[in-house]
């Protein structure tokens, strides 16, 4: 991770290339490889920064990085303005996938089961690394809601527009806290 001003750019790109330079021997000398065309450069900064950002031409060995506006690492999804929108679009959709797949056998299931069920596989979808992205924008934040009322309508097989609320704190599922389920 490099940190610098824009307004001196050419220092920036130098510094980087110096540092690259640096891991390349680190690699060498503990016969590792480093697979260049994998290696990728996200920059970090506000929406309006990001938009008026140049390319920053960095090189491994003559081959120029290439550049994203995300990184996937450990199952998180980085993004340049660090507003978690494809992480939350991400996981949002990983766990309605999961919520239907269990609709289909729901009436076979008892009330615990289907807890069970949940916070086995849908909950920890949500709470895996919480702490990063919590801070995100309302709107992501509802999308996570509307997992959590999605999964105390199966759990408690209420429809699709019965009120959910009380039933949520009677589960243990809170939507704005650190963890969505309370052990």
């Amino acid at each position: 991770m490099f940190v610098g001003e824009w307004d001196k750019k050419g220092d920036l790109v130098y510094k980087i290339n110096c540092d690259l330079n640096r891991v390349i021997a680190w690699v060498n000398n503990n016969e590792l490889m480093l697979n260049e065309e994998k290696t990728k450069i996200l920059v970090f900064g506000t929406t309006n920064n990001l938009r008026k950002y140049e390319r920053l031409d960095v090189k491994i060995k003559d081959l120029i990085i290439q550049e994203c506006e995300s990184i996937k690492c450990l199952g998180l999804i980085l993004e340049g303005n660090l507003k978690w929108d494809k992480q939350i679009e991400s996981v949002v959709r990983k766990c309605f996938a999961d919520i239907g797949g269990i609709y289909k056998i729901k009436e076979y299931l008892i009330i615990q089961t289907r807890k069970l069920i949940m916070e086995a596989l849908v909950a920890l979808l949500l709470e895996y690394m919480i702490v990063i992205w919590e801070e995100t924008t309302v709107w992501n934040k509802k999308k996570i809601e509307k997992v959590l009322r999605s999964m105390a309508r199966l759990v408690t097989g209420k429809g699709k527009y019965d009120p959910i609320a009380n039933e949520m704190t009677e589960l243990g599922w809170f939507p704005n806290s650190k963890s969505v389920i309370r052990v």
